[in-house]
């Protein structure tokens, strides 16, 4: 049996069912290498922001550290008691600001991964039709 049909001229079911699977199989190789290249994408912004902010911490946390000794030989002999109780709500407090703008920055990121479910959307709306 020839894929063809000598009198209509349309294709038989086998080579229908092979450009389907063909079709199907290139669909998903370029989702999937899109898929790996928006994965290396955020792996590289991670590690580059997980290294960044580390150094940005041991750096600011020598500075406060230097600082808080400084202001608390300053004032050892008179209110040394409520410098530290106030250096300690200054921190607190700068920590809790820090904590939301980190969190906010995350809420802010949009899904890594938005290319690949935008063109899975458009293909499974080519096939509905």
């Amino acid at each position: 049996m020839s894929d063809f049909d000598d009198e209509s001229g349309r294709r038989g079911l086998g080579a229908s069912l092979r450009g389907l699977i063909t079709n199907t199989l290139g669909l998903i190789s370029s989702h999937v290498q899109l898929l790996g290249v928006e994965l290396q994408q955020e792996k590289e912004r991670v590690a580059e922001l997980a290294i960044l902010g580390s150094v940005a911490l041991v750096m600011f946390a020598m500075v406060m550290l230097l600082v808080t000794f400084l202001i608390i030989a300053a004032f050892w002999d008179s209110y040394r008691l409520q410098v530290v109780a106030g250096l300690a709500l200054l921190y607190a407090m700068c920590g809790l600001a820090a904590g939301l703008s980190i969190r906010r920055k995350l809420d802010a990121h949009p899904n890594p991964f938005a290319a690949t479910a935008a063109e899975m959307e458009k293909d499974i709306e080519r096939l509905r039709r």
